[in-house]
């Protein structure tokens, strides 16, 4: 039985930019949300609020600040943001202490995109950020730190790794890989000996929980790549899916002589999620080894998810516009030279165009959700909007039944599925993912049929409990596409998340949105095609 989602890996450098806001899918379960009852503390507005010369802060922005409705706060960020003086930048200081997400990551952004000057990012190694008491300040901190230009404190970063402070840590390690990979980290004095000093702690934490082990050994993969090679070897035979992923995506980065022996053991892992990043790596090495290592998977690969994207991948290497049968890509591989290297690609989602995959077949075609998977989970927006009745006298819920409920007709036989309607906590139909038999699906559609949920629509964390179960490898959602609630509610940060979190884990989004903003749309669709999935946008008629 398979343990971990099925999926795809991203190129390297991507991975750079991505992995520095990794949250992985343990944390929010670990942790859990604090009381959201507050907005930000008192006593802290109020010093900053008296401290700190330059332009003039309206009082209604400082009202705003105050205010008990986060949208109202949110608002005095972007302001305080574009006055820009240092009582400004305090107080956004202050706001990233917010437990509401429409807070926290308006001023996480603004302090990393604005961006802040640097005086107001030195405080970030102090109180207000990387020694916080707040854990979550602290990984904010981390996380701007990971982005800005630097150059970044590096012994300030390896002094917030802990074991049992998980959620900064691996910020801290995200970070740590990221500055060292653009030559952004500064050791001071002690110059090389310190960072190599460093790349010991870090190494020592590959031992520990495997969402640190994993990002651990990214991390020193990066400060010390000697040191990296044997930690690689000994990491893939690790019992934890995401170490061993981790293991071959470090072994690829340090140039590893042992990378494609490496990738041919796990190109047969029991877990989709490890054979899925295997065929990522086997893909960027681009040789005519790893070609064929992939047209063996043409055989041998169960899951209709990976061999979704086995075929783009093999296209995307060669330009040969081969199917799923292994005889024609044999020939083709046979006939090349030993030393033939694949061309770079062109920059696209690695997992080809629209076109190239709708030449494979899916596990569903219906006129209801996308169903490109065996082992998926179907998120429904609950939140208020879906409520509001419409012209016709029907809510938005009324018009929808249709379409979910000849989705679940559709289901083929095999296929192990799980639905979860959520607003700020997910109110789920199964535990984990169940056989779609016809007694299970006529249960489900009496469970659509009595859905009352409603509330603030939570989807970071909505994806978090789908990520639960470790048989899952694709996620299709259905929201109106504006998160309204959670501890992450800024729609770029959430895709940035996820994008991150598939490295070690790939799971693929599918994407249908009602009556969204444009606004937001870009987002989703990145989301979308960087994981191999689809969007649509759909308008309900009144």
């Amino acid at each position: 039985m398979e343990t971990l989602a099925a999926g795809r890996g991203l190129e390297w450098t991507n991975a750079m930019v991505r992995l520095f806001q990794t949250i992985p899918v343990l944390l929010l379960l670990s942790f859990g949300l604090p009381a959201a009852q507050g907005g930000l503390d008192s006593s802290d507005l109020a010093h900053s609020m008296s401290t700190g010369p330059g332009k003039e802060i309206p009082s209604k922005v400082k009202n705003d600040l105050r205010s008990r409705y986060e949208k109202d706060r949110r608002g005095a960020v972007r302001k305080l943001a574009d006055i820009g003086s240092e009582e400004a930048w305090d107080l956004i200081l202050v706001a990233m202490q917010d437990v509401k997400g429409q807070v926290a990551d308006e001023a996480q952004w603004q302090l990393t995109f604005a961006p802040a000057p640097d005086p107001v990012i030195q405080k970030l190694y102090g109180d207000s950020g990387l020694k916080s008491k707040d854990e979550w300040v602290a990984a904010r901190a981390a996380e701007i730190l990971g982005q800005v230009k630097g150059p970044v404190d590096g012994d300030a970063l390896i002094k917030v790794l802990s074991k049992k402070q998980v959620l900064q840590t691996v910020a801290g390690l995200v970070a740590l890989q990221n500055q060292q990979a653009r030559g952004g980290l500064d050791w001071g004095k002690g110059g090389e000996k310190a960072r190599l000093k460093s790349a010991r702690k870090v190494a020592k934490l590959i031992h520990a929980d495997p969402a640190v082990a994993s990002q651990a050994l990214l991390a020193y993969a990066e400060l010390d790549r000697e040191g990296a090679l044997a930690a690689c070897e000994k990491a893939s035979q690790n019992k934890a899916p995401r170490v061993r992923s981790a293991a071959l995506l470090a072994s690829l980065r340090v140039e590893s002589p042992s990378t494609l022996s490496m990738a041919a053991r796990l190109a047969g892992d029991e877990d989709s999620g490890v054979r899925s990043v295997t065929q990522g790596v086997l893909q960027r090495m681009g040789t005519k080894q790893s070609l064929q290592l992939l047209i063996q998977r043409l055989d041998a690969e169960p899951r209709e998810k990976l061999l979704l994207e086995l075929v783009p991948r093999l296209q995307s290497m060669t330009g040969f516009k081969g199917g799923r049968n292994s005889r024609p890509w044999n020939q083709f591989a046979g006939d090349l030279p030993d030393d033939w290297q694949a061309e770079e690609p062109e920059e696209r989602s690695e997992f080809g165009d629209d076109k190239e995959q709708g030449q494979v077949s899916s596990v569903s075609q219906s006129a209801g959700l996308p169903t490109y998977s065996d082992r998926i989970v179907y998120l429904m927006d609950f939140s208020g909007s879906i409520w509001n009745e419409q012209a016709n006298g029907k809510t938005r819920k009324q018009m929808l039944d249709p379409l979910l409920h000849k989705t679940l007709d559709a289901l083929r036989d095999g296929t192990h599925f799980n639905l979860g309607p959520y607003t700020g906590a997910v109110k789920p139909w199964q535990r984990s993912l169940i056989e779609a038999k016809a007694s299970k699906v006529k249960a489900a559609h009496k469970f659509i049929d009595q859905i009352k949920i409603t509330g603030p629509g939570d989807f970071y964390l909505a994806v978090q409990w789908a990520l639960e179960d470790p048989l899952v490898d694709t996620i299709c959602v259905l929201t109106d596409g504006a998160p309204s609630g959670g501890r992450h509610w800024r729609m770029e940060q959430i895709t940035e998340r996820l994008l991150a979190q598939g490295e070690l884990r790939p799971i693929r989004y599918d994407v249908v949105l009602v009556d969204a903003p444009n606004g937001l749309k870009r987002h989703w669709q990145r989301l979308a095609d960087e994981t191999g999935g689809t969007m649509q946008a759909m308008k309900l008629e009144d």
